[in-house]
């Protein structure tokens, strides 16, 4: 295996233990919305099914926003460390990679508790 491929599968992996990470933190916010759900309701299951409807809709949009964007991102990441394969200096393609799925999962948060 090639230093290239090494150092693109061992941020690949990085990267995995980041998103897992974080995934606490959107259970935190998808439970946030249904709670809400359930307070804005008053008692009545209509308005709580209501609720949910949109906000299921809502989240189902935004994941795939998400998606969308990680896959831009994977493509970004991969032509970043092939552009700098000959010097070896990797950091500022794993630098901007984090930098911008903290953004992206942080938009995806703010935008599911909206």
């Amino acid at each position: 295996m090639s230093q290239f491929e090494q150092e693109l599968l061992n941020f690949s992996r990085e990267f995995q233990q980041q998103l897992q990470q974080t995934e606490q933190l959107v259970f935190q916010s998808l439970s946030g919305v249904e709670q809400r759900c359930l307070s804005d309701s008053r008692d009545d299951v209509e308005r709580f099914v209501t609720c949910m409807n949109k906000a299921t809709d809502k989240i189902s949009s935004e994941e795939k926003k998400f998606e969308f964007r990680m896959a831009f991102l994977q493509n970004e990441t991969y032509n970043c460390f092939k552009a700098n394969n000959n010097s070896g200096k990797y950091d500022i393609c794993k630098q901007n990679a984090k930098s911008n799925v903290k953004r992206y999962l942080d938009d995806f948060i703010r935008e599911i508790q909206n």
